[in-house]
């Protein structure tokens, strides 16, 4: 490393700067010391050496040009490794280097690629883990905001497991956890695949289905609360769900959908269980219907 060092005083950003130093001593070190020789000897000038030395100096030149293009050229893929790696930082994706090479440059191609993926796979772990809920392996609300875009054409349902509360004291904490899992299960294969569900807290899960507009989120809503009425049990107790539903429109925020559709559940529990409220925008402000 010490020359590295070195040279790293005089050239500090262009590792081909210093390549091109080196070449460039080495290739006139031959010519410098003929050169030194005749200089010592001044009746070696006579005659042909001056040409002699004229030709040498332009052979030298020549050779030098051709020496710093063929080393530009070969450090190439230096470069393209350096060129990725920052790709990767900036935008967290990059071109895979070309691979099948096998001296130390070709290792390191091969090697930064091995590290790019495994950096891009533990990112995605991680990333997966921290918009996913641990119970019941559905989306949380993190994973929900990051898959339904402000302003998405569609609906959103708020559903609640009825009497939540009273499983878990009836039967304990270990019974109440399978229940939520189980209504993850019927939920998820009720739903169209392009729909977003999570599980937003507690016994409270969210669905969104994008571009349905009222009457189909109606039957959607109903044919969830149904399936999960005829499925979902607390060891042989049925366990039902409460629904609300609200329709995204211009101008609407998410928050604001989801706080509609919770609306509309709070209806829901309030009109008796097991039923599905429609959260619609009313004269004056909202309403249930």
């Amino acid at each position: 490393m010490w020359l590295y060092s070195a040279m790293s005083g005089v050239f500090p950003r262009s590792f081909m700067a210093k390549v091109f130093f080196v070449a460039f001593v080495g290739t006139h070190v031959p010519l410098l010391a003929l050169l030194g020789w005749a200089l010592g000897h001044p009746h070696m000038l006579a005659g042909g050496s001056l040409h002699v030395l004229g030709v040498a100096l332009v052979a030298t030149l020549l050779g030098t040009g051709a020496t710093l293009l063929a080393l530009h050229a070969i450090l190439k893929p230096i470069y393209r490794v350096e060129e990725t790696i920052r790709a990767f930082e900036t935008a967290g994706t990059a071109e895979p280097l070309p691979f099948g090479y096998h001296d130390q440059v070709g290792r390191l191609m091969s090697s930064t690629n091995r590290l790019i993926l495994a950096v891009d796979d533990r990112i995605d772990i991680e990333r997966r883990a921290a918009e996913t809920d641990p119970l019941t392996g559905l989306l949380n609300r993190r994973g929900f905001d990051a898959r339904v875009a402000e302003g998405t054409p569609g609906a959103m349902l708020m559903l609640d497991i009825d009497g939540f509360k009273a499983v878990n004291d009836r039967y304990g904490h270990a019974v109440g956890d399978t229940v939520l899992r189980d209504a993850a299960v019927i939920l998820t294969g009720t739903l169209r695949r392009r729909d977003v569900l999570a599980r937003l807290g507690g016994e409270e899960f969210g669905v969104f289905l994008p571009g349905l507009t009222i009457g189909d989120a109606r039957e959607a809503a109903e044919r969830l609360r149904s399936a999960v009425a005829g499925q979902l049990r607390a060891e042989q107790e049925p366990v039902t769900m409460s629904v609300g539903v609200a329709i995204a429109r211009a101008g609407l925020s998410r928050a604001a959908l989801i706080a509609e559709a919770d609306r509309g559940l709070y209806a829901a529990k309030q009109g008796g269980r097991n039923r599905v409220c429609m959260a619609v925008v009313a004269q004056g402000g909202m309403a249930t219907a």
